[in-house]
């Protein structure tokens, strides 16, 4: 059987005047037919490590592959398989499982974030990335042999294609917070996170309800104010002034009590946008849209909770979410490679 795997890697490359970083996300398209298709085939290399963090959209059955040098067959992890109905992890491809979830793990349309965990002798998964809590550990598989040296290899098939991100885990360094229960601002610039000629900001929340971000200006004596899933989950809205009338505002829950959440927030060319995902998930994930009769410079960016409910935040490094003005234009490669 002829496998087609569609291949895109987008590799952001941003310099600014203090060094060169990068932001490297690698976008997968696996096909409805299954055959585990292998990254270091393509330049992303798991040697060395003990864990892989991805965001896959699919209707079904997302399989993730770790083969090693003393075992002919890979171990198989299946992520809502059997029409999006059960998780497991397998010792051998398309073998029994040995370990079961039951449940929806998977979306057709909309990228849902796990991190893959191997060491010496455990297999466990979790929803979520790195930093997200033990309790989103959904498979977890005692070895009684070692593994190690690991290569990932993915699928999706039985009939469901699917979409696929991975961030290269050399770029990225990430700042947590928590806000409390309490409604109070923190300013990032305060912990060393400027946002300073910048227009957008990416990061992740975990809250029950109520996340705020406020954007501070010089020429403005009141920062505008940002809420996600406020009034108990039910919407969000944007406000000219904190705890203001609403400018513009949409119905919905958006937050998860106990999974984090990605989320960035823009501010250039006079309008404010909010959109689900990272600064490279499609424009119909906005459902924040307010436009300016004014720009918005050097904003300081605050975050808090409240209202009863707090919060847990992830901000990655500024020199993987923040795109500087003063500096030359991010350079954009794209790949394109039919196997």
């Amino acid at each position: 059987m002829e496998l087609t795997f569609n291949y895109h890697i987008v590799i952001f490359v941003i310099m600014y005047l203090s060094g060169i970083y990068c932001n490297r996300t690698t976008r997968i398209s696996t096909t409805t037919d299954y055959g585990l298709m292998y990254l270091d085939e393509y330049g992303i290399s798991t040697s060395g490590s003990t864990y892989i963090t991805f965001q896959v959209q699919a209707c079904s059955d997302a399989h993730i592959a770790l083969k090693y040098q003393t075992k002919e067959q890979p171990i198989e992890i299946v992520i809502g398989g059997w029409r999006n109905t059960r998780s497991c992890i397998r010792l051998t491809p398309q073998d029994n499982c040995s370990v079961t979830t039951m449940g929806a793990m998977l979306d057709c349309a909309e990228y849902r974030q796990f991190t893959l965990y191997w060491t010496e002798s455990q297999i466990f998964v979790k929803k979520g990335n790195r930093t997200a809590e033990k309790s989103n550990i959904f498979l977890n598989l005692p070895l009684n042999f070692t593994i190690s040296d690991i290569k990932v290899g993915i699928s999706t098939g039985y009939g469901f294609s699917g979409k696929w991100m991975l961030e290269d885990i050399n770029c990225l360094q990430t700042t947590c917070f928590s806000t409390s229960t309490s409604y109070g601002y923190m300013y990032l610039r305060d912990y060393g996170i400027s946002t300073s000629g910048s227009t957008f900001i990416t990061f992740m929340v975990q809250a029950c309800s109520d996340a705020h971000i406020a954007l501070s200006s010089p020429s403005k004596e009141k920062p505008i104010e940002i809420v996600i899933s406020g009034w108990n989950n039910t919407q969000s809205c944007i406000r000219l002034r904190s705890r203001g009338d609403c400018s513009v505002t949409t119905l919905g829950a958006v937050l998860d009590c106990r999974e984090y959440r990605p989320f960035t927030v823009y501010w250039g060319d006079g309008n404010i946008r909010v959109k689900k995902g990272n600064s490279t998930a499609r424009k119909s994930n906005i459902f924040l849209s307010l436009p300016l009769n004014y720009n918005l410079d050097d904003l300081d960016v605050g975050i808090s909770t409240g209202f009863g409910s707090s919060g847990r935040w992830i901000f990655e490094d500024k020199s993987a979410s923040v795109t500087s003005k003063t500096t030359k234009e991010p350079m954009a490669v794209d790949l394109s490679v039919v196997v």
